[in-house]
């Protein structure tokens, strides 16, 4: 098999994983499904979408249920991200004020910003589908025009004052936040992870994984916690260094 078929086959199975996992399917179907594509594949020797057609058409073929727990797994998942966000929002706003021992000024803009990040939280599962089907770019052009909007609601409504709460309740519930979104993510590290396992022959002739995906795993359900505490602090240090 050539070079470029080799990719053709790949670049068609990571669409085929994403398009399952957009069905919510269970990791290890998912992979049950990919190394059984794989394989014909590998027999047939010709480009995937000739052999399947569109990944997403294929994984709809397929009729693999969902996990049982989806909704209320969606539910639960929405409420910790706007809770994260809610948090992550207090902390960075409230925490240089707090430092300095003064109060926050909230302003029209801060809330408006807290409301549209609240709004796209809750639209995620319906948005994410056409996110992550989207080319790069598009999405790179979203999230600027989206910041774009925001600073400039951040300027036109940043000065109009609307009242004035204690900063240091709100940074302390804010950091407790921010950093309570690390622990639950490390602990529930195996839930949040469900990986995609192929059927690899083990010694035991049993499924296994390749060394170290595990590990990979569980970083990349922590990460966006730990990113998002950094960042929270980062904040507040240069609130603190620039007299707010």
């Amino acid at each position: 098999m050539t070079h470029d078929l080799q990719q053709d086959h790949e670049r068609w199975l990571d669409e085929l994983t994403l398009e399952l996992r957009l069905l919510d399917v269970d990791g290890r179907m998912i992979g049950d499904a990919v190394a059984t594509a794989r394989e014909f594949l590998v027999d047939a020797g010709v480009p995937a979408r000739e052999t399947f057609g569109s990944p997403r058409a294929y994984a709809a073929r397929l009729g693999l249920e969902p996990t049982p727990e989806k909704h209320a797994a969606l539910r639960r998942t929405v409420t910790f991200a706007a809770v994260d966000v809610l948090g992550f929002l207090a902390f960075a706003f409230t925490g240089g004020a707090a430092w300095r021992g003064e109060r926050f000024e909230v302003d029209a803009g801060a809330l408006v910003l807290v409301g549209v990040v609240l709004a796209l939280v809750a639209a995620t599962p319906r948005l994410l589908p056409t996110v992550l089907r989207a080319a790069p770019w598009k999405i790179g052009a979203g999230f600027a025009t989206l910041l774009a909007l925001q600073v400039g609601v951040l300027l036109l409504l940043g000065d109009v004052a609307l009242f004035s709460i204690p900063a240091w309740p709100v940074a302390a519930v804010g950091l407790l936040v921010v950093s309570g979104s690390v622990v639950r993510a490390w602990l529930e590290r195996d839930e949040l992870a469900d990986p995609v396992v192929e059927p690899l022959v083990s010694g035991d002739g049993g499924p296994s994984r390749p060394a170290g995906v595990r590990g990979r795993e569980h970083l990349l359900v922590v990460l966006p916690q730990v990113v998002s505490f950094v960042a929270a602090w980062a904040f507040v240090l240069l609130d603190v260094l620039t007299g707010g």
